[in-house]
């Protein structure tokens, strides 16, 4: 009854509030998506419930209301953003010729919001406030459920979602849906400008540190290891980053113990001494490389790709229908060479772009706008790598992590044109 309680009057403060302001919308959608409440609670709620529809039509109404006011958008997020959107619509052109609708009609019913919220977050998020705001609701809906996975694993002695999975999604596909939360949680650890919050982000990057060993995903072992690299590269060193990276060393090396050491070193074994589960991702990914050289303008339909691989996997499968366990390849197969390059754009070009301006202002950049920037800078590419392995498009963590630098970077491009302003009035007066 509390779970109840708490989630359907969340569900109407959040819908009241994205009508007069539609930015908490965008933050109600993305909180309730990582969050997952129907799962959480799902012996007090009635089953099948969908709760975002509610908040995406709340949202909408506000944006109406408001006029559309926003974010000025240009430079490298609109032609990211633009990616994104004309991806959707190539995939829907290859809709039309999908081999399989009923796999397609579910990816597309689902991408659709993503890439309509993702957009509209994009107007919205024009504030170092609203930005802030967002990444704690990110860091927390993930943490949450990060810590009743570790908190089931060390009451119980085993981890139940390693073997059921996690809500809707498998063992694999919820452990990379936490990689972009973690660099959210980790660009608050380093760059929060109170202590209580460096500590408490800290503490959820451990949780989702150790989320990721418990759940037995070789892949986003490897993302999550990715990640830490490129943050400790790109990190500005000082003694809080240099002592919570020993920490963090440390307390990994603690958590991991023989069995995940073990598990994540069998990814990188040869030939005869690969599992059956890695050898498989070898073929696999052959086989989604052959569909798509097959069909490279069109695909075959997004996430219908599947249905092809059992006739392209080296000896056949006894199946009608096999995942192709790669982000990559699922787009290629799906909506051509096209749809693959606009996809990727979207993430491609804001990496890029906060790379250039981290490297660029490292010093100079608003104490605000380094957790936001650092957050893309480590969890684009641990995401990356992870779904490398298994394929994560319809989560939305990784959109709405680009979405928080795409923001960011806006925002910063405002204030260095406002100041350009006021100096070259300065200037001219004389």
């Amino acid at each position: 009854m509390k779970g109840l309680i708490f989630v359907y009057s969340s569900l109407i403060y959040l819908c009241v509030m994205a009508i007069v302001r539609p930015w908490i919308g965008v933050v109600g959608y993305f909180g309730f998506a990582i969050l997952n409440p129907v799962y959480l609670w799902r012996y007090s709620l009635p089953p099948g419930v969908d709760l975002q529809k509610f908040i995406v039509g709340s949202t909408f109404i506000g944006l109406i209301i408001s006029g559309f006011k926003g974010n000025k958008i240009n430079g490298a997020p609109a032609w990211a953003i633009s990616g994104l959107v004309l991806y959707l619509a190539w995939a829907g052109v290859t809709a039309l010729f999908t081999i399989h609708d009923g796999d397609t009609t579910f990816y597309m019913t689902n991408i659709w919001k993503i890439v309509l919220m993702s957009c509209i977050g994009l107007l919205l998020i024009d504030t170092p406030k609203k930005i802030t705001t967002l990444m704690w609701v990110i860091m927390i809906a993930q943490g949450w459920n990060a810590w009743e996975i570790n908190l089931q694993y060390f009451q119980d002695g085993f981890c139940w979602a390693a073997r059921s999975g996690w809500g809707n999604l498998d063992n694999n596909t919820y452990s990379i849906l936490a990689v972009p939360t973690m660099g959210v949680s980790l660009g608050l650890a380093f760059y929060s400008e109170k202590l209580w919050a460096r500590l408490f982000a800290g503490f959820i990057f451990v949780l989702q540190m150790h989320l990721i060993m418990l759940l037995e995903s070789r892949g986003t072992m490897i993302g999550g290891l990715s990640l830490g690299v490129v943050g400790v590269w790109y990190v500005h060193k000082n003694s809080w980053t240099t002592s919570t990276i020993i920490v963090s060393l440390i307390l990994g090396t603690a958590l991991a113990g023989p069995s995940v050491l073990k598990e994540f070193s069998s990814s990188f074994k040869k030939g005869d001494e690969l599992d059956s589960s890695a050898a498989g991702r070898y073929e696999l990914w052959k086989a989604g490389a052959a569909i798509t050289a097959d069909y490279p303008l069109l695909g075959v339909g997004p996430n219908a790709g599947r249905r092809k691989v059992p006739l392209y996997y080296e000896g056949g499968l006894a199946t009608s229908s096999k995942a192709l366990h790669n982000l990559f390849l699922d787009v290629s197969t799906g909506s051509g060479i096209p749809g693959t390059v606009s996809y990727f754009a979207f993430f491609g070009l804001i990496w890029w772009a906060v790379r250039v301006r981290w490297k660029r202002e490292k010093t100079t950049l608003p104490p605000w706008a380094k957790a936001p920037l650092f957050s893309v800078l480590c969890g684009v590419p641990g995401y990356m790598m992870a779904s490398m392995f298994s394929s994560g498009g319809l989560i939305e963590t990784s959109y709405i992590c680009v979405i928080v630098g795409a923001s960011t970077l806006l925002i910063l491009a405002l204030d260095n044109s406002r100041n350009l302003h006021l100096q070259t009035r300065e200037n001219l007066s004389v």
